[in-house]
């Protein structure tokens, strides 16, 4: 009985391991992402849809709906990108473990940020920003696990209201749990802030960049979901 408690305990930890560094990682990619997109496409964000939703009203109501127009696709996409996720997470785990999904998801992540990366050298039009959408929406409702705290990898707004409010119950209420949530959730900021940063960067150099970057890092991640898988560890042992 404690042996299986025990391997149970493990398979947790080394799901919670994964999904943390890529919650981190689609954190940062998304930051990157929507710095590219509102850059280089009409002030569009994939992933930001509070901000993609100002911009369209904003648009709408002071040029039209001739300029508004290329933010609804990338809503819609962002929308069905959350749609299947769901579905995705529905799946039982004795049929596809969650470790699994990762992997599968990782595969289409990479494969379409390649063709996006490689059509832009030809084609700069806004429907690429759709499949990013696309993309956005899977990871934000795939990926919001950092340790024990469950958060949100590509919406600041409710991150920075969560972290200000663990923050009070940490110094007033001298919750130590509210500590732990409060750092973590500052961390995800600062990574969301620093992907931004470099997707700007990126973007005023050289405006094919991003993409080529969040094809490389999201490349590197997705190795690492195989060799883990072949490595030492048992796959077995994602199936929580």
């Amino acid at each position: 009985m404690k042996n299986n408690q025990l391997r149970q305990k493990l398979k947790q930890n080394k799901l919670n391991h994964e999904l943390t560094w890529l919650t981190l990682l689609a954190t940062f990619t998304m930051g990157m992402i929507d710095a590219y997109t509102f850059m280089a496409h009409d002030q569009v964000f994939a992933s930001a849809q509070t901000g993609n939703m100002v911009v369209f009203a904003v648009k709408l109501f002071t040029k039209g709906i001739g300029s508004a127009w290329v933010n609804i696709p990338v809503w819609i996409a962002f929308g069905l990108g959350c749609f299947i996720a769901q579905e995705m997470l529905e799946i039982p785990t004795e049929k596809l473990s969650r470790h699994h999904q990762n992997q599968i998801f990782m595969v289409v992540n990479v494969s379409v940020l390649l063709i996006l990366a490689i059509v832009q050298e030809f084609d700069s039009a806004d429907y690429l920003v759709w499949p990013l959408g696309f993309l956005s929406g899977y990871e934000l409702t795939t990926f919001r696990t950092v340790g024990s705290i469950t958060a949100n990898n590509g919406i600041m707004t409710g991150n920075s209201k969560n972290m200000m409010n663990s923050l009070y119950q940490w110094l007033i209420d001298h919750d130590m749990k509210a500590k732990t949530k409060f750092k973590t959730l500052c961390a995800i900021v600062v990574v969301f802030v620093f992907g931004v940063g470099a997707g700007a960067l990126l973007c005023m150099t050289n405006a094919t960049w991003p993409l080529w970057t969040g094809f490389g890092l999201n490349l590197v991640a997705l190795l690492t979901l195989f060799i883990h898988t072949n490595g030492s560890v048992d796959s077995s042992d994602f199936d929580g």
